[in-house]
């Protein structure tokens, strides 16, 4: 799984949310809107997007050719969404505690 965290500016939060919705109405079972909302410091509004494969390249490209948004990033995801304590178990050879 891959993430993509984007920000924008915070009076862009509606239609950035609607754009990326309609974008991706179609493809709901590989790519999810995990989080969304506005940053404490900087007040941007963030949308994060869920791949269950790569990201695509084009919308890398769309990301990076598009004014409107601040930055990204895109980082995948280690640890398994179902058990939120197996980071903590990971020893230092990268295998679970047991």
């Amino acid at each position: 799984m891959f993430d993509v965290h984007i920000t924008f500016p915070f009076d862009q939060f509606h239609a950035m949310l609607a754009a990326f919705e309609e974008q991706f109405a179609a493809q709901h079972d590989h790519v999810l809107m995990l989080d969304c909302g506005c940053s404490q410091k900087q007040e941007v509004g963030y949308i994060v997007l869920e791949w269950d494969d790569e990201v695509d390249p084009a919308f890398i490209d769309q990301l990076t050719n598009d004014s409107t948004i601040l930055d990204f990033c895109t980082f995948s995801v280690l640890f398994p969404s179902d058990d939120p304590l197996y980071a903590l178990t990971i020893t230092q050879e990268g295998e679970p505690h047991r």
